[in-house]
């Protein structure tokens, strides 16, 4: 008898990759986050411990998910998604939000501080993959396309607002991104996408500018730097010089001197520090393992023949790929300082879990595909 052979998708083993960023993810917090907690706190391993702990719970979170039967969350959707709508609007609210570094992004209620704004994008992909699953008609025109019947533009308009208030400019650009995404694949009218995000683009870049603040400076040193050859900014000189100084096989790890000169080293530049500590070899393996990340969820939603399961994992694969990007092309100027982290490797322990959980929900999609097919 002939054994059906398995798919691709399915051979590269999950758990394999996860053991691999988690392997990257400890050695960068480990060297990465001694100067920056002995700055804030006294105490050199005082982030290194909370991403540990992070690294912890995140593992337990997807062991829950991947027992998840997506199907059966869908109907509930729309109330999660709701609750992170009250969630990003009690950022703004005395005593309950936060602003760090000039943004409102964090909600502390005494024994935790988290970022709405991460739990958003786990609900507005499960709220499009339901809602664009459920409406089988589409939207063909542009007139249909900004019909007030339009729910799923509407929820995520209202998120993309409410995070853009709190002066987060690069997330809310991601909501607006994966609806972009979403309504493509589906088959949606393309000049839509196009208009509505050129327009979407264009309104938040003005604002950005016009707005003044240290948002409006990181952009138009940002622009000066890209367009006219001006200097570039403290932040991203000591990360290119950093990326110069690791050369093809790095410093030495734990001998990375610019760590102590970036400000926001096991955050938003972790990928500089890698870069000098484990030179260009080690940043190429570590763009491959997302490579491959990309390349399962891609190929696990051609094997699907569900278009919530398609549409789960196109979003999130899309989510980890943009997101990977604009944080790497940060530290090299390709994109002005946004505050976005590297997923599964930069400390913050907000957007760790959320990954962990979009993961764990993969798995449990991955499981259902190998049951068909077995």
């Amino acid at each position: 008898m002939c054994m059906m052979k398995r798919p691709k998708a399915v051979v590269i083993d999950m758990k394999v990759i996860l053991a691999a960023f988690y392997v990257f993810s400890v050695l960068a917090m480990w060297t990465a986050s001694v100067t920056p907690a002995m700055r804030n706190t006294g105490n050199p391993l005082f982030f290194f411990k909370r991403h540990l702990v992070a690294a912890a719970v995140g593992l337990v979170i997807y062991f829950l998910c991947s027992r998840l039967v997506l199907k059966r969350l869908l109907p509930l959707t729309p109330w999660l998604h709701l609750f992170s709508l009250l969630l990003l609007f009690a950022v703004f609210l005395p005593r309950l939000g936060v602003e760090i570094n000039g943004a409102r992004r964090w909600i502390d209620i005494g024994f935790l501080r988290f970022q709405p704004s991460e739990w958003a994008k786990l609900t507005l992909i499960l709220y499009l993959t339901a809602s664009f699953h459920k409406e089988a008609g589409g939207y063909r025109r542009l007139g249909d396309h900004f019909s007030l019947n339009n729910y799923p533009l509407l929820m995520t308009a209202v998120t993309a607002l409410l995070i853009f208030a709190g002066n987060d400019f690069s997330t809310s650009i991601v909501i607006l991104v994966l609806y972009g995404i979403i309504y493509f694949v589906s088959g949606r009218n393309p000049k839509a996408v196009m208009f509505w995000a050129s327009s979407a683009l264009l309104t938040g870049l003005l604002v950005v500018l016009r707005g003044g603040g240290f948002r409006s400076g990181r952009l138009d040193s940002w622009l000066n730097y890209l367009f006219h050859g001006g200097p570039p900014a403290y932040q991203l000189r000591h990360s290119i010089a950093a990326f110069q100084m690791g050369g093809y096989f790095g410093r030495g790890f734990g001998s990375g001197a610019y760590k102590s000169l970036l400000p926001e080293a096991h955050t938003d530049f972790v990928f500089a520090v890698i870069g000098e500590e484990m030179g260009f070899v080690f940043i190429l393996g570590l763009i491959a393992l997302y490579l491959i990340m990309f390349y399962k969820l891609i190929r696990l939603s051609d094997e699907s023949k569900h278009d919530y399961e398609r549409y789960f994992l196109l979003l999130t694969g899309s989510l980890f790929a943009f997101q990977s990007i604009i944080n790497m092309g940060v530290t090299v100027g390709l994109f002005p300082v946004t505050g976005m982290t590297l997923p599964l490797i930069s400390y913050g322990r907000t957007s760790f879990l959320i990954f962990m959980a979009l993961l764990g929900m993969v798995r449990s999609i991955e499981k259902d595909i190998m049951r068909r097919i077995a």
